[in-house]
């Protein structure tokens, strides 16, 4: 299995990936996007960094130096903090002078491209979080109509 690394949000996803990766003995170093959420995880991530949603290269150089090649971004980041306190690093401030619009996937598909091109693949939160998710299938004891 590849070796995982974990940006966090704020929420309780992020401590429940971390918490069940600590009781594993499984090594996921994380980048806390606040000082909160930092806070929260702590006690289960003895590899955890902070920096802001734009200070991109330090967070890609956290998991480079941690031999990271998949990421998953967990939790709650608005985008207001990138501009509320903006730290913004020159990686950051040359991808947003590209792009035609600022809407919530536009930003996310960027940072994506930033990662890839690092060699960070980003996976999605269900690879992590499998054990939430409701399995395929009936789930009482009686089967649907064919109408339904």
């Amino acid at each position: 299995m590849a070796h995982v690394g974990m940006i966090a949000g704020a929420g309780e996803l992020p401590e429940i990936i971390a918490r069940r990766a600590y009781a594993a003995g499984t090594p996921l170093p994380t980048v806390a996007l606040s000082t909160h959420v930092a806070a929260q995880l702590m006690p289960y991530c003895p590899t955890l960094v902070h920096y802001g949603p734009g200070q991109l290269t330090k967070i890609i150089r956290t998991f480079q130096r941690h031999h990271v090649q998949q990421v998953v971004m967990v939790g709650k980041v608005e985008k207001r903090f990138l501009f509320e306190n903006p730290r913004l690093d020159l990686r950051v401030l040359r991808g947003l002078s590209r792009m035609r619009d600022y809407r919530d996937v536009t930003l996310l598909r960027a940072i994506i491209a930033e990662f890839a091109e690092e060699g960070l693949e980003v996976i999605e939160q269900t690879r992590l979080l499998g054990h939430l998710v409701t399995p395929e299938d009936v789930l009482s004891k009686q089967r649907p109509s064919p109408r339904a």
